[in-house]
């Protein structure tokens, strides 16, 4: 509003969360943008790991490979026949036939701006590790049919391509390269309804990289998470139906040796404070209560650990 300007900052600083969304999408950091605690290579590696998903999301049947209609003229049909402009060649009193001969081509738009997005993030990144499996799987036939520097289409030319079932996977992940190409990203507008952005869940992002750092403390260990495995667990079974169940428990982290619950863990993105009598040691009950719930189910001869995982604060 006006000149004001909001700022949301997560609440254990900005250096902690981009240590934590390195490990858990694994963002490599070469050590000229690591000294840098707030640097741009950390953003441009954020971006990185955005577009490289959705490059994925949208290549899930192939690369973006559009028909194209190839004119041929000879004493035989390649393709569809060109009925007009056979009858053309007759008039003349041409011998031959006209046809069109329609194929799958990667020089594209849509091929031209991936690899010019692509172009500018390994610039702004300053390496290529950040590239997932499937972009370097995908990258190399993109430049071999449209070039290494190609040029980037303008926005209308952009818009008004026609995608097919296929290919319109590909709509969103072109719009976006587009952005990055231009040095734009996410942007927010100042029209109501406009605005735009990338929203991080940080108490996900501690979540998930807790289960990371369980899975590289126990390797010989299988460590699941939690709250993402299909099964369903009930604290309380019911005596006359056995698929119904009260108190769906789902903890963050689970290591199994075998079938055997060793350790169950939680994490909790809060800070600890001693606030007597309500949390004299500064956790609060409920949470307590709620890892008893969990060791008393997946636990309950007490061969597991129990664990409640807080950020370290001072």
């Amino acid at each position: 509003m006006g000149d004001r300007r909001l700022e949301i900052r997560p609440r254990l600083g900005e250096v902690v969360v981009e240590r934590w969304l390195g490990e858990v999408l694994n963002l490599v950091a070469v050590p000229e943008s690591a000294a840098r605690t707030r640097s741009e290579s950390f953003i441009a590696r954020l971006m990185g790991a955005v577009w490289c998903r959705s490059v994925a999301q949208a290549s899930r049947h192939g690369p973006p490979a559009f028909r194209r209609g190839h004119q041929h003229q000879g004493l035989y049909v390649r393709g569809k026949l060109d009925v007009r402009s056979t009858a053309r060649l007759r008039g003349t009193g041409s011998p031959k036939v006209a046809s069109i001969q329609s194929y799958r081509d990667l020089d594209n738009d849509v091929s031209r701006t991936l690899v010019a997005a692509e172009r500018v993030l390994t610039i702004r990144i300053g390496h290529t590790a950040w590239r997932t499996p499937r972009v370097d799987e995908i990258l190399p036939r993109l430049r071999s049919a449209v070039g290494a520097r190609p040029r980037l289409p303008t926005r209308p030319a952009l818009a008004h391509i026609r995608y097919t079932p296929i290919t319109r996977s590909f709509k969103d992940t072109a719009e976006l390269s587009w952005r990055l190409a231009h040095l734009q990203g996410y942007t927010a507008a100042a029209a109501e309804g406009k605005s735009e952005g990338l929203l991080v869940d940080v108490a996900e992002l501690w979540e998930l990289f807790v289960v990371k750092c369980i899975g590289r403390a126990l390797p010989r260990l299988r460590v699941e998470h939690g709250t993402r495995v299909g099964q369903t667990t009930w604290l309380l079974s019911s005596l006359v139906d056995a698929r119904a169940g009260l108190g769906r428990l789902k903890p963050d982290v689970l290591a199994y040796d075998g079938t055997i619950a060793l350790l169950v863990a939680d994490a909790k993105y809060k800070r600890l404070e001693n606030d007597w009598p309500e949390r004299p040691q500064g956790l609060d009950r409920a949470d307590l209560y709620q890892l008893t719930s969990y060791l008393a189910r997946y636990s309950p001869k007490g061969e597991a650990v129990g664990a409640l995982v807080y950020p370290r604060t001072e």
